[in-house]
């Protein structure tokens, strides 16, 4: 790749099936415990409801650096439609 890619969150991004995206334990815990909370019903809990703005806010993170590095790519027409 030789053109430096950034992310522009008003375009549609794709990748492929076999892409690895890595995470840290941290983040993971933080993903997995948010939405461990929020199948067993306690959406209602304040504490999941920062937990899930901070799972998103780490996948969200994980998608910039994907676009940024390369890995997720702008989608064409074609597969938007």
């Amino acid at each position: 790749m030789n053109e430096t890619t950034t992310f522009d969150p008003s375009k549609k991004y794709t990748w492929q099936a076999e892409d690895k995206i890595q995470i840290s334990g941290a983040e993971f815990g933080t993903i997995y415990n948010s939405l461990s909370n929020f199948i067993a019903g306690n959406i209602t809990n304040t504490s999941t409801i920062i937990m899930l703005a901070e799972a998103f806010a780490v996948m969200q993170s994980k998608f910039i650096e994907s676009v940024n590095g390369g890995i997720f790519v702008e989608a064409t027409e074609e597969i938007q439609s």
